[in-house]
């Protein structure tokens, strides 16, 4: 399973926030990784929810990635 599996044509489903736990298991990086991105500055952009939460928001997420496999080849 990847991100763009759950693309669908009601509405707009990239225009949400997900988990870690989301997004982990639909990228090739744990959630261990995504974690220490946070703490080095590194990886897609997220936002810190009260109780300290960490959310993505999805089209940003593949915009991240998507640009970064453009830039590798």
């Amino acid at each position: 399973m990847n991100i763009f599996s759950e693309i669908s044509t009601v509405g707009d489903p990239l225009d949400r926030f997900v988990s870690t736990k989301y997004i982990a298991e639909r990228t090739a990086y744990s959630p261990r990784t995504y974690e220490r991105w946070r703490l080095e500055g590194r990886g897609p952009p997220f936002v810190r929810l009260n109780g300290g939460r960490c959310r993505y928001h999805l089209r940003t997420v593949l915009e991240y990635f998507l640009t970064r496999q453009r830039g590798e080849s």
